[in-house]
């Protein structure tokens, strides 16, 4: 039986259709697969079961400091147009022996809408920006180079490893 590494996220960046954000950004948080669910109670059984019919849609979040007009500007895009945004963050191994496989690069990509909310400003307060990624039609995580996920809307939505998605969408005609 394998032990599993302390990872511990250390840094992170945003960069928002060539902005670099990692100045005023305070959080960040990545999307992964959510799956909907529907119960269902089969005739003559004395139960039910939650099956998985779909999955949520996904959605980037991230927050700031300050007010940044040049990234307010991103949130005002004619409808179906979507921009690039892009987290890096450094996973720490803990208990790594050796400085080689010390840290971890994670890369997510998105292409979405970009939408904000700025925080009510207060007295004593640095008022920041929340924003949030949303409409997303393709998405891809990478963790020390190894694709973690992959969603395209066009291809069928989630991409999996075993490919039943992915000959899904190729039955009904979504893929060549």
């Amino acid at each position: 039986m394998a032990n599993l590494n302390l990872l511990l996220i250390r840094g992170r960046n945003i960069i928002a259709e060539g902005q670099n954000l990692g100045n005023v950004l305070e959080s960040a948080k990545l999307p992964l697969n959510q799956d909907a669910y529907e119960d269902f109670a089969p005739a003559g059984a004395n139960g039910s079961i939650d099956i998985a019919v779909s999955s949520d849609a996904l959605e980037l979040t991230f927050k700031t400091k300050g007010v940044q007009p040049e990234l307010l500007a991103q949130c005002n895009r004619g409808f179906g147009r979507r921009g690039k945004y892009t987290l890096l963050g450094a996973l720490v191994d803990e208990y790594a022996n050796d400085p080689g496989g010390r840290a971890i690069q994670v890369q997510a990509t998105v292409l979405g809408r970009l939408n904000a909310e700025l925080d009510e400003d207060e007295a004593k307060q640095v008022a920041g920006t929340q924003y949030s990624v949303k409409s997303i039609s393709k998405y891809t995580l990478r963790i020390g180079g190894l694709e973690i996920c992959r969603f395209d809307l066009l291809r069928g939505g989630w991409l999996d490893r075993e490919g039943q998605r992915l000959e899904i969408a190729q039955m009904i005609g979504l893929t060549g």
